[in-house]
């Protein structure tokens, strides 16, 4: 007896802990994977359902204008300019520019023509992105998938015809790029191409990016230099092209006008203050009104309860990204040592220079803190002062830390 469980404890490990390629022959009929993993698929798979729930109950009548509601931001414009660009031609509708850019929705729209087709190919998008990510070591991709779930812009960008597919598209693929050792000129031209159907700054920050990244570059080892330097050319810049005839700012500064403290902001911003208001507006474009309670107290409730997006998605988009942002800090994931953090840094101070802020354009920046979440490895938390350095060298871009044990 005490040597059959001697066997028995030698033979366990090896066998279904240990075991990680696939069984050959006959055998395959009787390998099942581990029933954590088929738990942990389901709620996607909910989550899934619900997409579909959500179209067929809320979307599709909102597109044949059998309900008032409204639930993509620009769904039903971007439906719009693809017809006009079928019946008129491509002189009616701007396709790129400074302050618009149509090119992912319209092209979808284009090829699949249906509501219900775009759909299933916002789905095919978001499962074929974070398929890609199989090559990342020590990804949990049902772990990342699961996260971007909590967030109602994901549901969103699933649903409806929209910018945001893309811009998940572009970050996971950009992940891939930095995190795999193949550096292949075919995937960064793929994500910025499908960085440039988002947004054209999401394109324009990667290549920014990767020009402080670069191999040997000072500023790859002095992150918090490149940020200086990116802050201090945004304070000369932004006064100078408001006031350029060249430069039409109008159309964001209009747009800024509805806010409040934007206002102020936008002010100390065009007289070289963007050193000063660079944080608070990153903040309000990270967590919109998530952190101010006396909006929740009266404002809230005045507003336009049919306008979905604006009084559901935009704040539950908020609440999910202070949830993640907060358990990423904790965790010790948002140092400038890491590319994504760094990244993440530049995208905000960019974006923060436009005079307006629009939470749902830093999906991007969710897009990436889950999938630093998502990465099993261990790393000092804030408040952790011990650790054992990596064997990899700083320069390789990947974590200073290594699992210990």
């Amino acid at each position: 007896m005490n040597m059959r469980r001697k066997r028995l404890r030698l033979r366990l490990p090896g066998e279904f802990f240990t075991r990680r390629t696939l069984p050959t022959g006959a055998s395959c009929l009787r390998w099942h994977a581990p029933l954590e993993s088929w738990l942990r698929l389901m709620p996607l798979v909910a989550f899934l359902g619900l997409c579909l729930f959500v179209f067929f109950s809320i979307e599709q009548p909102i597109l044949l204008n059998q309900s008032d509601l409204r639930l993509g931001a620009d769904s039903k414009t971007y439906f719009l300019f693809a017809d006009m660009l079928r019946m008129n031609g491509p002189h009616h509708v701007e396709f790129l520019g400074l302050g618009a850019n149509f090119i992912g929705p319209i092209l979808m729209a284009l090829l699949l023509k249906s509501p219900f087709w775009v759909m299933m190919g916002n789905i095919a998008l978001f499962l074929f992105a974070i398929g890609l990510c199989a090559p990342i070591d020590n990804l949990s991709r049902t772990t990342l998938a699961l996260l971007l779930a909590l967030n109602a812009t994901t549901l969103v960008s699933l649903v409806t015809l929209n910018k945001e597919i893309f811009a998940l598209t572009a970050s996971l693929l950009l992940c891939r790029y930095i995190y795999t050792e193949s550096k292949s000129k075919l995937l960064l031209a793929a994500i910025l191409a499908i960085g440039l159907m988002a947004r054209w700054e999401q394109s324009a920050i990667t290549l920014v990016f990767l020009f402080f990244r670069r191999e040997g570059s000072y500023f790859r080892r002095h992150p918090y230099a490149a940020i200086l330097l990116l802050i201090a050319i945004i304070t000369f810049a932004y006064p100078l092209a408001l006031n350029s005839r060249g430069v039409d700012l109008s159309a964001f500064v209009d747009q800024a006008q509805t806010g409040n403290a934007i206002v102020v902001l936008n002010k100390v911003q065009s007289a070289y203050g963007f050193p000063l208001v660079v944080i608070p507006k990153a903040l309000m474009s990270l967590f919109g009104r998530v952190l101010t309670p006396t909006y929740w107290l009266s404002g809230y409730l005045r507003q336009d309860f049919t306008d979905l997006a604006n009084q559901y998605v935009v704040h539950l988009h908020c609440l999910a990204m202070l949830l993640v942002f907060l358990v990423a800090l904790f965790k010790g994931r948002l140092r400038m040592s890491r590319p994504l953090p760094f990244f993440m840094a530049l995208y905000l101070i960019i974006t923060s220079a436009n005079p307006f802020t629009q939470p749902r354009y830093e999906y991007p920046i969710y897009v990436l803190l889950c999938f630093e979440l998502a990465r099993r490895e261990w790393t000092p938390g804030l408040f952790h002062t011990r650790g054992r350095l990596s064997e990899l060298p700083a320069e390789t871009g990947l974590p200073g830390y290594a699992e210990e044990g």
